[in-house]
């Protein structure tokens, strides 16, 4: 893998992002379920639920295998290939059951990246992703994945020089 492994701290800051973002999300929806009358604990945490993977199934699809969380702190989920993870199959295997297996434990699935060689946690490993940092200069800026100088063909690498020239 050639590409530069996402830090612990930017992982951990993107949950933190995401986390915000759909608890908001959760706390609106609870108060128009109470202002409707429906007032049941397992009906708010179902719809809560949902929230989520329907956040996370948006956002990485729309984003390139990133949420708001991950391009703020320029990170990008890719699958073994080196594509962006887009696809719902691996979302919901990553994102809803491997998570899940990661939380189980003691939280062990996710400090599993501190001692991992490529920094994957157990649902990374059972989907079959990386996190990888993709080194945008601002927040705002949508980088394009990045690529080692060996993967690009000469015509490329001459392009890239002459911005005049089609690539």
């Amino acid at each position: 893998m050639n590409y530069q492994k996402a830090s612990f701290w930017r992982r951990l800051g993107a949950v933190l992002v995401d986390g915000i973002i759909v608890g908001i999300g959760s706390i609106i929806l609870g108060a128009i379920l109470s202002l409707i009358g429906v007032n049941s604990t397992s009906v708010s945490n179902g719809l809560s639920m949902i929230i989520s993977i329907a956040y996370y199934l948006v956002t990485y699809m729309n984003m390139e295998g990133r949420t708001i969380g991950k391009k703020l702190l320029n990170i990008q989920v890719i699958k073994k290939d080196g594509t962006p993870m887009t696809d719902p199959f691996t979302i919901i295997i990553r994102d809803v059951v491997g998570k899940f297996i990661s939380a189980a434990v003691l939280l062990l699935g996710y400090i599993w990246m501190l001692f991992d060689k490529n920094n994957q946690t157990w649902h990374d490993k059972i989907a079959g992703t990386y996190v990888v940092y993709t080194g945008a200069t601002t927040a705002n800026e949508m980088p394009t994945m990045p690529q080692h100088p060996t993967d690009m063909t000469t015509e490329q690498n001459h392009a890239s020089e002459n911005t005049n020239q089609p690539v």
